[in-house]
């Protein structure tokens, strides 16, 4: 065993690792990042110092008149190259796959990286390969390494995969029509928030409601991502496991509230590629509607914050960055009273300055006014000057949207009526703006705001300098402050971005 190549030992541990977790995924965890960053580089470094520099420097200066080893062994290199990337890009052109894919594709099947590197140095050690050959291997995959991937990035376009042909919004769907969610769930703390926004939000007892929901889990010690449908599967209780918890706690939520369609997923993935799964889901279900939990939680009593996760807050910027449906960021904040003293009525108030996420908003509402408990209150902050309004055809589109939203009276069958309180508020600045809030901080369950509400006007003046999270816009923002009241709950919604005309 001493005489072998020194990977063998790594290899054999690897095979001896259970794969998965729970110790494959700790081992992981505890030594991916010793050796990425420290091993990794010093196992590549090495070796490279074995490169014959002089003779390089010898045979560059021969480059120049077409001459020297290196500059043959250039030219078979590039043969050899082209020959293997113009025979990989026909059998994907015969499949009909684009050009440009099929370019992509045979420049990823060329690439040269760490494995041929072990290889070469392998060699060298047996004295199977000479130090010049070495040289110009070495310099061949270090351009190979370093090039390759920065033309595929410009050549390969994965979010075209996601391009949305039809408008997927609240706007777009009538009242009564069905509503198609899909709520993501990174930890078990989530859960209570999702469900109890769906139960005081939305009629659940008459509503044509699909929820579908994805539990994320960061793929670690795993090789492939996982995608889980859980439509046949029961959860057992008595799970350790905080995915079996999100099956139990859906699982009731489903057969308590029968009229409603609720479907689990799991997706076990990087979270570099999170939002992809994301997006493929929403695609598959067509939905009109993707409910992100927001990266912080804080403790009951609002003082502390319990779990504050960067790579969550990167998945919620990547999704509201190209998602193929409007998105909302929900901010639960679980009032401590028991069951007994909940109040009946759901307070809602709809922050209104102009603009395609403000009418998300206000569309938000009015499917949240076919509940009978929901009070909706829209406030509207008028800026001081006209300066960044909405003008055009999205003044007339606010307007009717106001309109249609204030008139918008639902009759249950007992005979009342729902309306929609309006106030209107003019300020001059940020300060205006703060303190109004402020004054109803404490009057409402739950805030419902666009993400772009009020940018760039006198709503916002001299708060957007202080906004620290830009996924949440600057009113947003300015909710979930640690100086602000906290006792609703606050939703931030952004319409549809892009829709792809066939």
């Amino acid at each position: 065993m001493l005489h072998f190549f020194p990977a063998i030992g790594p290899f054999l541990l690897g095979l001896c690792v259970p794969h998965g977790p729970p110790l494959g995924s700790a081992l992981v965890q505890k030594f991916e990042s010793f050796n990425t960053g420290i091993l990794l580089p010093l196992f590549l470094f090495f070796p490279m110092l074995q490169i014959d520099g002089p003779w390089l420097v010898e045979e560059v200066q021969k480059l120049r008149h077409y001459d020297g080893q290196m500059y043959e062994a250039l030219n078979i290199i590039v043969v050899v190259s082209a020959s293997k990337m113009f025979f990989t890009t026909i059998p994907p052109l015969l499949a009909k796959m684009p050009l440009t894919d099929s370019f992509v594709m045979s420049l990823i099947l060329s690439n040269k990286g760490f494995v041929e590197m072990c290889y070469f140095m392998y060699a060298v050690e047996k004295k199977t390969l000479q130090v010049k050959s070495f040289t110009t291997l070495a310099l061949m995959i270090l351009f190979s390494s370093t090039v390759l991937p920065v033309v595929i990035h410009y050549l390969y376009d994965g979010s075209s995969r996601f391009i949305c042909f039809q408008k997927r919004n609240l706007m777009s769907l009538k009242l009564g029509s069905e509503m198609k969610f899909l709520t993501c769930i990174h930890k078990s703390d989530h859960i209570s928030g999702v469900i109890n926004f769906l139960e005081q939000a939305f009629p659940l007892e008459d509503s044509l409601l699909t929820c579908n929901v994805l539990n994320l889990i960061e793929l670690v010690g795993l090789d492939n991502p996982l995608f889980i449908s859980h439509q046949m599967q029961k959860a057992e209780p008595g799970g350790r496991s905080y995915s079996t918890n999100v099956l139990i706690a859906f699982d009731e939520f489903k057969h308590f509230w029968k009229s409603i369609t609720v479907e689990l997923f799991t997706s076990i993935s990087n979270p570099k590629y999170m939002h992809q799964e994301i997006y493929s889901l929403a695609l598959d279900k067509q939905v009109s509607f993707i409910m992100l939990p927001f990266h912080k939680i804080w403790s009951l009593d609002h003082t502390t914050v319990v779990s504050d996760d960067v790579m969550r807050r990167n998945v919620n910027i990547n999704v509201l960055s190209q998602a193929p449906c409007s998105v909302g960021v929900l901010v639960h904040r679980q009032k401590m009273v028991s069951a007994q003293k909940r109040e009946p009525i759901f307070k809602v108030c709809a922050i209104f300055v102009g603009g395609k996420d403000d009418r998300e908003a206000l569309a938000m509402g009015k499917h949240m006014m076919r509940n009978q408990k929901v009070r909706l209150t829209v406030l509207k902050l008028v800026p001081g000057t006209v300066v960044g309004m909405t003008t055009g055809w999205d003044q007339m589109l606010d307007t009717a949207e106001l309109k249609e939203t204030l008139r918008n009276s639902i009759t249950p069958s007992e005979g009342e009526h729902n309306f929609v309180e309006y106030l209107e508020e003019t300020v001059d600045d940020g300060s205006d703006t703060s303190r109004i809030l402020l004054s109803i901080a404490s009057a409402f369950d739950l805030f419902v705001v666009g993400r772009s509400s009020g940018m760039g006007t006198d709503v916002t003046r001299a708060l957007s300098e202080w906004t620290e999270f830009d996924e949440l816009g600057v009113i947003g923002d300015l909710l979930v402050a640690s100086d602000f009241p906290q006792r609703g709950s606050v939703l931030v919604v952004q319409q549809q971005q892009n829709v792809a005309c066939r």
